[in-house]
């Protein structure tokens, strides 16, 4: 799915004009991260060449399916019964904005890690200070649109994702039951509780 704004303003033109000063262009090389999820940012990305893989970093906690004498030989090893697993769930080509929450989602970290599939990728950035003053509020509503349905459109993904690589896992019940938003959050998966008696 395309999340490519649609900028209808007929003041766009000069208001991409003005931003050429303060735009900062990157190309980035196959494998190399854009974004990591978690870190502290203050820029907004558009990407003007390339593929880009989004991926959201899944804490899979398996540690209610170890036996003791298990658990005794990983504290022996100094290994915890948890682990990190970047899960891909989307992709980004030309046109597409991320990094949107920290301006959108009034965030300071951002929500997912960004990584080039391509052979390359060539991206613009703009200080969050900057987008904030240079675009139009009605810019600024339409881009918030978009993200919100950007934002859905990745919680559907990562529950699918979840479902067919760790299909006796779930997400942590104390997450769900906050009602904030995956996409937004750290998500941890636990053994699915036992429904048989």
């Amino acid at each position: 799915e395309d999340f490519v704004p649609q900028f209808r303003a007929s003041s766009t033109h000069k208001l991409l004009d003005e931003l050429v000063c303060v735009i900062e262009e990157k190309v980035l090389e196959r494998g190399a991260s854009l974004m990591v999820e978690g870190e502290m940012g203050d820029k907004i990305f558009m990407v003007f060449d390339g593929m880009l893989e989004v991926l959201k970093n899944i804490r899979v906690d398996e540690s209610a399916n170890l036996t003791d004498t298990l658990v005794s030989v990983k504290q022996l090893l100094r290994v915890g019964p948890g682990y990190n697993d970047p899960v891909p769930i989307g992709h980004v080509t030309k046109g597409a904005l991320v990094g949107d929450e920290i301006v959108l989602g009034n965030q300071d970290s951002y929500n997912c890690s960004i990584r080039v599939t391509s052979g390359s990728a060539l991206v613009f950035s703009l200080q969050k200070d900057i987008f904030i003053q240079k675009f139009p509020k009605a810019v600024q509503d339409e881009l918030s649109n978009l993200f919100t349905a950007k934002t859905q459109y990745y919680v559907g993904n990562i529950k699918k994702c979840l479902l067919k690589k760790y299909p006796h896992m779930e997400i942590s019940p104390v997450l769900l039951n906050t009602g904030k938003n995956l996409f937004a959050s750290k998500v941890v998966l636990v053994p699915q509780k036992n429904t048989e008696m």
